[in-house]
């Protein structure tokens, strides 16, 4: 894990300068490649279309994020019993849960080896070993609600309860297009968690095991869209650092812009290394 930028910035200062230089090295050689540390293979536009305002990022560029602010923060955050966990945790729930919910045996539903790499902690190539429930009850992971926005989520295993940060409120504006979203996770990880680490804290009605869920109302609400990818990581690491519904929102369109730019600029440096010198030999 990256030791070397512990600082937390909720709201970067970006230098334009410093940006101009990396946006105008890393433009001159768009489809040059690197194998990062995560096994990923990218290119500079990779890095450029994180910095780009409301262009719309995928998967592997979350996948990157949540990454990065775990090498940087991990060690802080397991401290404090907090978990970041990239999006193909919800990802891989959300497409096995019409499987689990016609299952006969919830208990001996078979997620697969990934969802027990997650909660146990057990999986090849992973830095710290964390156990959920054992060592983590606070665990902090993007979802992708219908494959057009992104959330983040704030999994509270000590009260059952979700916290969902939402840049954009009004794509699923009432507590029926949340369920809709959610039900997946909800009714899953009671039954995940007891099966893998044997984690019975849950709430239940009428026989059924759930989580139930909150949304942050009166935070930055990004209405131009194509931004919900740095915004729920944002989100995500001002809340894991004690930050709340009025630090959120003082957050503008300005800050996303320069949000954008920094994770860039991070992302590189944290995966890549140098630019100028990961570029000066093409």
């Amino acid at each position: 894990m990256s030791e070397k930028k512990t600082e937390y910035r909720p709201l970067p200062k970006t230098s334009r300068a410093i940006f101009k230089k990396f946006n105008n090295t890393l433009s001159e050689y768009l489809v040059q490649q690197f194998e990062i540390k995560i096994s990923h293979i990218v290119t500079n536009s990779f890095f450029l279309d994180i910095a780009t305002p409301v262009k719309w990022l995928s998967d592997e560029h979350m996948h990157v994020i949540m990454q990065m602010l775990w090498r940087r923060r991990g060690s802080f955050l397991q401290k404090e019993r907090i978990v970041m966990f990239d999006p193909y945790f919800t990802k891989i729930i959300t497409s096995k849960w019409p499987a689990f919910n016609e299952a006969e045996d919830n208990l001996d539903f078979d997620w697969g080896t990934n969802i027990v790499a997650y909660i146990t902690g057990k999986s090849r190539g992973k830095n710290l070993k964390l156990e959920l429930g054992r060592d983590g009850d606070m665990v902090y992971t993007p979802m992708n609600w219908g494959t057009n926005h992104w959330v983040g989520l704030c999994i509270n295993l000590r009260t059952s309860n979700v916290t969902i940060l939402d840049s954009f409120i009004t794509e699923n504006p009432t507590e029926a297009h949340v369920d809709v979203q959610m039900t997946p996770i909800l009714k899953s990880l009671p039954y995940i968690l007891e099966q893998y680490v044997g984690y019975t804290v849950y709430q239940i009605s009428e026989g059924v095991r759930f989580y139930s869920w909150n949304r942050v109302e009166g935070i930055y609400h990004n209405k131009r869209g194509g931004d919900c990818v740095p915004c729920a990581a944002k989100f995500m690491e001002m809340h894991c650092n004690g930050d709340g519904k009025e630090e959120m929102s003082l957050i503008t369109d300005r800050f996303v812009d320069k949000i954008r730019k920094q994770y860039a600029m991070d992302w590189y440096e944290e995966f890549v290394g140098d630019y100028r010198v990961a570029n000066e030999a093409i």
